[in-house]
């Protein structure tokens, strides 16, 4: 079958490329993989970066795609410290081997990717591309994301979890009965700006606010993240959860 590798450098056909790319975008990388996430990294990070995403198309569909930045001879993968993870998105182990092999020769100096899982097979590709391309794959701690695996019942994790959530449910009990605390958990939005706006003054209202590393205290975070929270909720898929208190007119504690 014929492959086409394509060099993505412009933003209107990046966008194009969305319903293809989100076909490839499943399993445990989402929603961190979805077009949606990278396209709103764009927007926030992209000012003086040169856009270079690798795409291998097969057949007329996109079989895996890498999303990429240039910097002279350096490409760099489009992620940040707001990234949990982040991989190649690929149909196959084949098209995972081609797309690399790619991606090494065009990144003459260095091709830097952060936030890999460990425990996936990309790392393994990884080794192996740049053994096949003479390179040295240096590889560096980065951090633990907190994703919590939802395979199982509810009950079942709860009954793993309980002596963990001993001290927290007390606190929720107590919330509930001096301040007639609210807990909205999971919702879909009915009214995104408001809701975000709330959660967003909570979460710089601490430590993060006085620190400058809230996500109103810079542009470009709150630009990411607002475009996130639209994104995903034009989809349907965004989902948000409040502590309020009934005795007031507005929540007392917002976490999105």
């Amino acid at each position: 079958m014929a492959d086409r590798v394509e060099w993505v450098t412009d933003f209107a056909r990046f966008v194009s490329v969305g319903p293809q790319w989100d076909r490839l975008a499943v399993g445990p990388l989402a929603p961190f993989s979805r077009h949606a996430w990278f396209a709103a990294w764009w927007k926030a990070f992209g000012a003086g970066r040169r856009l270079s995403i690798c795409a291998l198309w097969r057949e007329g569909e996109l079989a895996a795609v890498l999303p990429l930045w240039r910097r002279g001879r350096r490409l760099e993968a489009m992620a940040n410290v707001h990234t949990p993870v982040f991989a190649p998105l690929a149909r196959d182990a084949e098209a995972l081997e081609v797309l690399l092999d790619e991606v090494l020769r065009v990144a003459r100096a260095e091709l830097a990717l952060s936030a890999v899982p460990v425990e996936w097979p990309t790392l393994c590709a990884l080794r192996s591309a740049a053994a096949r391309a003479g390179r040295v794959c240096h590889e560096e701690p980065q951090h633990t994301s907190p994703i919590v695996e939802t395979v199982g019942s509810y009950a079942a994790y709860r009954s793993k979890m309980k002596s963990r959530w001993s001290s927290s449910e007390r606190k929720a009990r107590k919330m509930a009965r001096e301040h007639d605390a609210r807990f909205d958990l999971v919702s879909v939005p009915t009214a995104l700006d408001e809701q975000l706006a709330r959660g967003l003054r909570v979460e710089g209202s601490g430590w993060k606010g006085r620190k400058g590393t809230a996500i109103q205290s810079s542009a470009d975070t709150l630009t990411f993240y607002r475009s996130i929270a639209t994104s995903f909720a034009r989809r349907g898929e965004l989902r948000l959860s409040e502590i309020a208190s009934t005795a007031s007119r507005s929540p007392s504690t917002s976490v999105c």
